[in-house]
């Protein structure tokens, strides 16, 4: 693989060490993030994934002044954790989420305000409001009538 390291000799295993020191080389962050997507790119520490543009790149901090959103050592903040959920109802269950009417479901974090709860602004890029955090019916239609009203149906009635 091009770009890809080689493995230090104390890294590779038995089998290779005897075969005239040859060892597999390591994939790059890119080959990880192309193969296993942010979850696999963000589980190997060294790397991080900008979801804006779907790729893995070398990393080994916590934020990233050319980037964002840009997620780096939490794999619950990858798209695939919350995006996987299509209801205000199923993404606010999950402890790890929360629910924006317009954009769905992200992952829980420090919001751009830190006064307010909101998604994970590092790793989304998302503001929204209102925003359901742990979920309750009354919070998930209100949050229904935020988004009707937002693009102009009005949504009718609260209930």
């Amino acid at each position: 693989r091009m770009g890809s390291r080689c493995r230090a000799s104390s890294e590779c295993p038995v089998e290779f060490t005897a075969e005239k020191d040859k060892c597999p080389l390591e994939a790059t962050c890119s080959d990880t993030g192309e193969e296993g997507g942010c979850t696999a790119c963000v589980a190997r520490k060294d790397c991080a994934f900008i979801p804006s543009i779907s790729k893995c790149v070398p990393s080994s901090k916590p934020f990233s002044y050319n980037h964002l959103p840009y997620i780096w050592g939490e794999v619950d903040k990858c798209p695939e954790v919350c995006g996987k959920h299509e209801s205000c109802k199923e993404c606010s269950s999950d402890k790890r989420c929360g629910w924006c009417p317009l954009s769905g479901c992200h992952p829980l974090g420090r919001s751009k305000s830190p006064q307010t709860s909101g998604p994970d602004y590092l790793s989304t890029g998302v503001r929204c409001s209102p925003f359901v955090d742990s979920y309750s019916r009354l919070a998930c239609k209100a949050a229904e009538k935020a988004k009707a009203d937002a693009e102009g149906g009005g949504g009718g009635s609260f209930w």
